[in-house]
């Protein structure tokens, strides 16, 4: 999913209709990619409550600056 999104400086997530995340996913997306590729930000949309907790779970303070939730 997220190969040739480092060529981008933002990617847009929108997270409609979506109930929950699994964990992997979540690191895999808000904590791996970010620490890889440091000049790309990640925008989160439309988040429920326990997506928006999942991601918070995985999402380190050294990242937390490149990942925005709405």
């Amino acid at each position: 999913m997220l190969a040739g999104l480092d060529r981008f400086r933002e990617i847009v997530v929108d997270f409609s209709g979506v109930r929950s995340l699994r964990q992997g996913f979540a690191d895999e997306v808000f904590r791996v990619f970010p620490s890889r590729h440091t000049s790309v930000r990640i925008c989160v949309q439309n988040a429920s409550a326990a997506v928006k907790a999942m991601i918070l779970h995985v999402v380190d303070n050294t990242h937390s600056d490149r990942v925005t939730i709405d």
